[in-house]
């Protein structure tokens, strides 16, 4: 069992303009299921576990509205971006 210690915690914020999927997106990435009906952003920060390149990753995926305060965010040269 990974003990706290050995997990790497990251965020992953989706941002995007309304109602193009960004909550469906998340929920079949982390529930593997597909929203069919439109709801305004239900998804708030969850936390899902992944495996990578044998490293266990603990992502908290953080969704947003689809405002359009949040497109400032992709244009901050201070954000650090993980590749």
């Amino acid at each position: 069992m990974t003990s706290d210690v050995d997990l790497a915690r990251k965020k992953l914020v989706v941002v995007g303009n309304g109602n193009v999927g960004k909550t469906s997106l998340l929920y079949a990435f982390k529930d593997n299921r597909f929203c069919q009906d439109y709801v305004p952003t239900l998804f708030e920060g969850n936390t899902h576990v992944i495996d990578v390149d044998n490293k266990r990753i603990e992502l908290l995926l953080i969704d947003t509205a689809g405002q359009e305060e949040y497109a400032r965010i992709i244009i901050i040269p201070d954000v650090k971006f993980d590749y």
